[in-house]
């Protein structure tokens, strides 16, 4: 697919788009490098004049799949327009140094199928992600997908990002992932909202969690050490464990300012040399 790119010069760039070559890398060692951006509207997006690729309103992913591939080996950005992205499969990011931002709550991707057994979006593998200002739902009848799933990830956020009314883990951090971020995310929906598995050094700030029934919205368990639960807000039920670290192997991860309004239990700590203080419910 030819992408045409718009001759922009910012005040002390030297060149022109037009000197990009055809896979957004400026071949002249005098020319100033620039990250790329490519641009997905969705079938019913506001302004699709300035998009690289426009979605149909049925298999969205495969659009934005496309966009992530062509991407420069360096990574770059997938900015998703205001709209309704309807998928009947998985996102994936599967190259480093990549975003996949929205433009807020107006961006919406919607699951269109019931036989859809993977996640809504999928990280594999590798580093310096972000998924940042997106909205995430079940459109269909489906069952235990989550909506974003991370595994073997490193250095990497998801951040600003809503979801509503998956299952089965609205944010997974899978084995082998660590130093992911997970912060100011709203969630809402049933049970499994945060899950980290064999994954250290992740970092859980400032989320809102609406649950719907029972169990643990933010769950810590396998071989997870190190991890930071922090200032998040769970709204909970009676049976609901706002945050649960599930067995001895869980070291030394630290639970602080968590507000669990409405959970039978702030925190239950299973685990060896937590630091669980000023959690309330």
């Amino acid at each position: 697919m030819s992408i045409t790119h718009t001759a922009v010069k910012a005040s002390g760039d030297v060149g022109l788009a037009e000197e990009w070559n055809a896979e957004h890398t400026v071949t002249d060692p005098n020319i100033v490098k620039r990250s790329t951006t490519l641009i997905v509207a969705a079938n019913d997006s506001k302004d699709k004049t300035r998009a690289d690729y426009v979605c149909d309103g049925s298999a969205d992913q495969v659009q934005i799949n496309t966009a992530i591939t062509d991407l420069p080996a360096t990574g770059g950005q997938v900015l998703l327009l205001d709209g309704l992205y309807k998928t009947s499969g998985t996102i994936n990011v599967n190259k480093s140094n990549v975003t996949l931002i929205g433009m807020g709550k107006s961006t919406i991707i919607e699951t269109e199928t019931d036989d859809m057994a993977d996640p809504l979006i999928s990280v594999s593998d590798v580093l310096g992600i972000k998924i940042s200002s997106i909205y995430l739902r079940k459109g269909a009848t489906l069952e235990d997908i989550p909506a974003i799933l991370m595994a073997d990830v490193i250095d990497s956020t998801i951040e600003n990002c809503w979801t509503a009314d998956v299952t089965d883990g609205h944010i997974k951090i899978w084995t082998g992932s660590t130093r992911v971020n997970v912060i100011n995310n709203h969630i809402s929906g049933p049970t499994g909202h945060v899950m980290i598995y064999n994954s250290p050094n992740v970092i859980v700030l400032g989320n809102v969690i609406d649950t719907e029934e029972g169990a643990s919205s933010i769950y810590i368990y396998g071989n997870t050490d190190n991890c930071v639960v922090m200032s998040n807000r769970i709204v909970g039920v009676e049976a609901t464990t706002g945050i649960r670290i599930d067995n001895v192997n869980c070291e030394k991860n630290l639970v602080v300012g968590n507000n669990c309004a409405g959970c039978g239990t702030a925190v239950t700590d299973l685990g060896t040399n937590s630091e669980v203080a000023h959690n309330t419910n």
